[in-house]
């Protein structure tokens, strides 16, 4: 039964955080502060006033932060727009692949000379 009561819990939160942060698209648009950004305050103050959101474990943070990424990547997608999203898309491919292997290579000289791994392992 106890397994039960920790899922239920874990469905409570993420659908009062859904909730808030759909409340909190209106408080968006008015203070022009993306939603998401305000949610994740919220979430940062209520770690930091209620004592027993430190004993959660780190499985349940986990799922959490999983389901609040995919409703911060949802409402970011419903905002963009289909002309901003055209103009963004070549950028977007661009720096994401670029960037990423850029950076795989500036961590991979690091590691080479930093640490002393071979190419291959770096």
């Amino acid at each position: 039964m106890r397994d039960v009561e920790h899922f239920a819990l874990l469905v409570l939160v993420v659908g009062a955080a859904i909730i808030a942060a759909v409340l909190l698209n209106r408080i968006s648009e008015r203070i022009r502060v993306p939603a998401p950004a305000i949610f994740l305050v919220g979430a940062a103050l209520a770690s930091d006033l209620v004592p027993s959101l430190g004993q959660l474990s780190v499985t349940t943070v986990q799922r959490v932060v999983s389901v609040a990424l995919v409703v911060i990547l949802f409402d970011g997608g419903m905002h963009i727009g289909w002309q901003r999203f055209r103009g963004a898309a070549g950028p977007v491919v661009w720096v994401g692949v670029a960037g990423t292997f850029v950076t795989a290579a500036a961590l991979a000289a690091l590691a080479h000379v930093l640490f002393g791994l071979d190419w291959r392992s770096a």
